[in-house]
């Protein structure tokens, strides 16, 4: 069995339906189980407990975002999708896009590169944190900031959910950011299996399949 630990509330990464997890993760380390000759089932795991819990051996992988800091607390697989930051505002904002934002109250998530990013724009009225995506996308909704950044793969089906927001434009970075499997820091023999797994998927076109499956819409 390959455990992997995820919140199930990040579509199209990972969702309940008909109570059973589903998603581009899900779809992915049920392929890469199936090439380590193991059975992939998913832990349900708030996002904030993830290391902590994956550390503590609750799971053997998990979905994160590759951070340096990050290189402390587990080993990282090969990266297999970059992130891409953008602009969210409600239907019929004058904002459409980052040239847009001077002057104006804009929100991120706390902690990420895009808050970061926000803080480093002198041009802006105000930068507010927030704890989760779905509180920005709420304050967004009730009039209380002007946009909202986030990441565009993981923050769209959040946007649609609201029915009143909408993504207007990405911005391009230097370096994007990139998703991969966290394991266990020092567990060596399952890192390598992973990425050589990953490499295999990569290569024979199986991660683009299901990129194509799950993100299509989002192009």
């Amino acid at each position: 069995m390959l455990f992997f630990g995820n919140g199930c509330d990040i579509p199209p990464f990972v969702s309940m339906e008909g109570g059973e997890p589903v998603g581009f993760t899900v779809d992915l380390v049920d392929e890469i189980a199936k090439r380590m000759s193991l059975h992939g089932q998913v832990v349900p795991t708030p996002l904030k407990n993830t290391v902590t819990e994956l550390n503590a051996g609750e799971f053997d992988i998990a979905l994160l975002l590759v951070r340096p800091e990050g290189e402390r607390e587990v080993d990282y697989s090969v990266p297999f999708m970059e992130v891409t930051p953008a602009v969210f505002v409600v239907e019929g904002s004058p904002v459409k896009g980052e040239v847009d934002l001077s002057g104006k109250v804009v929100g991120a998530l706390a902690g990420s590169k895009q808050l970061e990013m926000l803080e480093d724009m002198e041009a802006l009225g105000r930068v507010v944190p927030y704890a989760a995506n779905d509180l920005g996308f709420e304050a967004l909704v009730n009039g209380e900031i002007d946009a909202f950044v986030a990441q565009k793969q993981i923050s769209m089906a959040t946007s649609e959910r609201t029915g009143k927001t909408v993504m207007v434009s990405e911005i391009e970075v230097e370096v994007p950011e990139q998703l991969a499997f966290g394991v266990k820091k020092g567990n060596t023999e399952l890192l390598n299996r992973v990425n050589e797994t990953l490499e295999e998927i990569k290569k024979d076109g199986t991660l683009g399949e299901l990129q194509n499956k799950w993100f299509e819409s989002q192009d």
